[in-house]
């Protein structure tokens, strides 16, 4: 912990948090006999929820990106008719389902939770999720050609991009 002045800091996994001595009431800080700053504790409900549900969407995504690479390498594109092409799409479909429980955990969280995280950014990314696999399924459905193939790799990238920065906005890097 350092100290400047009248103002403290104090560093936190979540991010940097800030207490001015005469606002710790206000802030929900207070300062100890010996003034050092102290913080209410996050509870480790949230970030388990949120931890698991993120870790379990990377494994999904990295399977679906590593299916659809091997497609796209072997020029085949993505035929409902073929039960690769099947497995692959149930695989987007229940991946699509954990997107759907972070989305409901999410928003339930954000309403409930105290953090100070940019809500309107947060639930813009949690509704982009949403969306983002079925338009990347669509598309290479309709477009039997190798760049309908590609369009869901960039999909399901994307997906974990979303997914890396949806944690960090949790986190308070908004």
């Amino acid at each position: 912990m350092t100290s400047t002045g009248r103002i403290h800091f104090r560093l936190v996994t979540y991010g940097i948090t800030d207490c001015f001595e005469g606002l710790t009431v206000v802030m929900g800080c207070s300062t100890d006999t010996l003034g050092v700053v102290r913080t209410p504790a996050r509870t480790n409900q949230e970030d388990s929820m949120i931890g698991a549900v993120t870790g379990l969407l990377y494994v999904m995504s990295l399977v679906v990106g590593v299916w659809v690479l091997v497609k796209l390498a072997r020029n085949t594109p993505v035929l409902l008719k073929n039960k690769s092409d099947r497995a692959l799409f149930w695989t987007i479909s229940a991946t699509e389902a954990v997107v759907l429980v972070q989305a409901v955990v999410g928003f339930v969280m954000m309403f409930t939770s105290d953090r100070d995280i940019h809500r309107l950014t947060f639930g813009a990314y949690l509704i982009g999720l949403l969306l983002l696999l079925p338009i990347g399924t669509w598309w290479s459905l309709g477009d039997r050609s190798r760049g309908g193939t590609a369009v869901l790799l960039v999909a399901v990238v994307t997906l974990a991009a979303m997914v890396l920065r949806l944690s960090q906005i949790w986190a308070g890097y908004a």
